[in-house]
């Protein structure tokens, strides 16, 4: 009989302890407001590696439970893109500082997140008695900017393969790899506190 009340009551405890707010709800901060930009780039070639770029980003600020907590609202691609078409510069000056500042102020994002691919290819070539050898390189810039504290960052990295055909050579897995080590040093997490 204890052993089914203490099952029993343990999940109703953990509920009332997450929707539990008391008087916090007065002091309450607003959802952060996050843009996630389209990756920058010359990548038409690789379009696997840009759809992980922009996912990996949206992964690495997922906040479990947001529907309920309500600490982030995530802006669409779409509202961004056309948020773009509108900018005075160009495309590519999105990312510099000021670009990012002026992009903020249309979309009403406090934090903005865009990558841009600086270069990425992929080819095999043929040796007499060797197989199939793999050269393959990626590098990826990440720009953040947080219009809380005016704080604009910029993370850069690049990956290279040259050796006999392997899957952990391709474009995508060194782009895999890139993204999961520029994440890691970016943190986001720490933007929708």
């Amino acid at each position: 009989m204890k052993k089914c009340m203490v099952v029993v009551t343990l999940p109703i405890l953990l509920i009332l302890i997450l929707f539990w707010r008391g008087d916090a709800s007065a002091e309450e901060k607003p959802p952060v407001r996050i843009a996630v930009m389209p990756a920058f780039g010359d990548i038409s070639e690789y379009q696997e590696s840009s759809r992980y770029i922009y996912k990996s980003i949206n992964n690495a600020l997922h906040i479990p439970l947001n529907g309920i907590l309500k600490k982030a609202v995530y802006l669409n691609v779409n509202e961004i893109a056309g948020a773009l078409q509108e900018m005075p510069e160009t495309r590519s000056d999105a990312l510099q500082k000021q670009g990012m500042i002026q992009l903020s102020n249309i979309l009403d994002a406090d934090v903005l997140i865009g990558a841009r691919v600086n270069f990425i290819s992929q080819d095999t070539t043929y040796f007499f008695e060797d197989g199939p050898y793999l050269m393959s390189r990626v590098g990826v810039q990440l720009f953040i900017y947080d219009r809380q504290t005016d704080r604009y960052i910029k993370y850069s990295g690049q990956k290279f393969y040259n050796d006999t055909y392997s899957l952990q050579g391709t474009v995508d897995a060194l782009t895999k790899d890139l993204m999961a080590s520029l994440l890691a040093k970016a943190d986001l997490k720490q933007y929708v506190q």
